[in-house]
């Protein structure tokens, strides 16, 4: 698989990975399109949408996933698993300093973090406490004051999505029977 860029009758290839792309996330500045890119470890790269600079941010690999980005398009928030088996919550920049937002339980899996618009709060994918299915959770920055957002007994749910006001999160609704 490969980004491509539409130029006319002929698309444009503009990454050169082997291996599995995929995540695509769009700046909200148009600017730049964040991946991810690997099979099994993967890395965190990000291309220029005009296709001309095109760089990896996370030189090691692990298990990255859920990619978003901040609201100013100045760095991306990802979850990661850490050596206790927790999970973490990480923001690297376009240079790719990473820094910690918080650690989240051990065992569970947390995914796709979405950053609100003024920056104050995080929404994201994990199991419901005591039940099997997903739904999105929305906290501080610093972790704390989560509370379950969107979850159901017989539905998994996932996808959030802020509104450009902040006022509404956005999510998906799977039955998982």
């Amino acid at each position: 698989m490969a980004l491509t860029k539409y130029t006319g009758p002929e698309a444009e290839r503009i990454t050169n990975w082997k291996g599995q792309i995929g995540g695509y996330k769009l700046s909200p500045d148009g600017k730049w399109i964040a991946y991810n890119h690997g099979q099994g470890d993967v890395q965190i790269a990000v291309v220029s949408a005009d296709g001309s600079q095109n760089h990896v941010l996370s030189a090691d690999t692990s298990n990255r996933n859920g990619i978003s980005w901040w609201p100013d398009s100045s760095r991306i928030v990802y979850t990661d698993f850490i050596d206790t088996g927790a999970m973490i919550f990480n923001t690297i920049d376009l240079n790719g300093q990473i820094n910690s937002l918080f650690i989240a339980g051990e065992g569970m899996k947390y995914s796709n973090p979405v950053i609100s618009p003024d920056a104050s709060q995080i929404a994201y994918e994990a199991r419901v406490s005591g039940g099997i299915n997903y739904g999105i959770y929305l906290s501080s920055l610093d972790g704390m004051s989560k509370t379950l957002l969107a979850g159901l007994d017989a539905y998994t749910v996932n996808s959030a999505m802020w509104s450009k006001d902040g006022k509404w999160v956005l999510v998906n609704v799977a039955d998982s029977i």
